[in-house]
């Protein structure tokens, strides 16, 4: 299994990864940049779609996120979990 250093090193010192209100991830903006990457360039995965919009969601940006879910579920309508992410945190 691998662990980036980062995280191994919040693991190590006892610290959160994730979970507690008002918690944010500090890797969101580096893996965003990498998710961007994998959905520009087509074609693109429907998956990694629905996992750079569940980071945009996070990232406080959700009309982008919309329409990378929207993208996701046309590419790949069974995509459960995008339909769901998409009606319970895009609809607000």
């Amino acid at each position: 299994m691998h662990v980036c250093a980062c995280s191994q090193e919040r693991v190590e010192k006892g610290g959160q990864l994730s979970g507690a209100a008002g918690c944010r991830n500090p890797d969101l903006e580096e893996l965003d940049g990498c998710l961007e990457q994998h959905c520009l360039s087509p074609p693109s995965d429907p998956f990694m779609l629905y996992l750079r919009g569940v980071v945009l969601i996070d990232r406080k940006r959700p009309d982008e996120a919309k329409r990378l879910l929207m993208q996701s579920v046309a590419a790949f309508p069974c995509n459960w979990s995008a339909w769901q992410v998409r009606g319970a945190r895009c609809s607000r």
